[in-house]
């Protein structure tokens, strides 16, 4: 059983992009500029919530499949319901291959395993049909995930 993280380069550009545009723009707008340092400081405030929020969410590989972490849900996605991958790009900016899935089971637990309420509007949402693994592991394609996927005569 192997755990990934998601990869800092991802945590740090979901968790600063927006706000550092704020701060930024802030500095520029707000004279005189020492005025826009609170606006400044809440930006970076909220980057830094969005990077720990972040930091919970977790890939485990199990013999059966994929769990995934997610902030007040965990999926549970066996082996045999991965249908396919699809390799895009994320919000337009980075490579991120995705494992789509013809099913999955979500189970309310967070990331300490305490029960949760499931998110409103989960169901049917495109969270629970794909998995972004490459958010997780950058050599998905070379690793266990991989040689899985390619057992059931999946392409990658």
């Amino acid at each position: 059983m192997s755990t990934f993280r998601v990869r800092k380069p991802f945590a740090l550009l979901e968790a600063f992009l927006a706000p550092s545009v704020v701060a930024v723009l802030s500095l520029l707008l707000i004279r005189p500029p020492v005025r826009a340092i609170p606006a400044v400081l809440v930006s970076l405030a909220f980057g830094t919530w969005i990077m720990l929020r972040g930091s919970r969410r977790a890939l485990t590989l199990t013999d059966d499949g994929v769990q995934v972490q997610r902030d007040k849900y965990r999926m549970d996605v066996p082996w045999h319901t991965v249908v396919g991958v699809d390799r895009g790009r994320r919000r337009g900016l980075v490579r991120a291959d995705e494992l789509i899935l013809a099913d999955s089971r979500i189970v309310a637990l967070d990331h300490r395993n305490q029960t949760t309420t499931l998110p409103k509007g989960l169901q049917g949402h495109p969270a629970t049909s794909r998995v972004q693994v490459s958010l997780y592991d950058r050599d998905w394609a070379s690793g266990p995930i991989g040689e899985h996927l390619r057992a059931r005569g999946i392409t990658i």
